[in-house]
């Protein structure tokens, strides 16, 4: 669930979900509390889907998604 949540995320933004090298790069900038938190989050298919809704997930992926 959590991998299909993130690919999710990453296809709305136009970022390429397989890329395994950026996905490893964000998750080590994360503290442990941090990744915690964010694999809780995305094991939660309807707290992703909140989340996608909000404006401010809208505007970044208008922002930085692909054109």
């Amino acid at each position: 669930m959590l991998n299909r949540n993130l690919e999710e995320i990453a296809k709305k933004a136009g970022v390429n979900p397989n890329d395994e090298q950026l996905k490893q790069q964000l998750l080590s900038s994360l503290s442990k509390e941090d990744k915690e938190k964010l694999v809780k989050l995305l094991s939660n298919r309807q707290a992703v889907d909140e989340i996608l809704k909000t404006p401010q997930a809208q505007e970044l992926i208008r922002k930085y998604g692909k054109k």
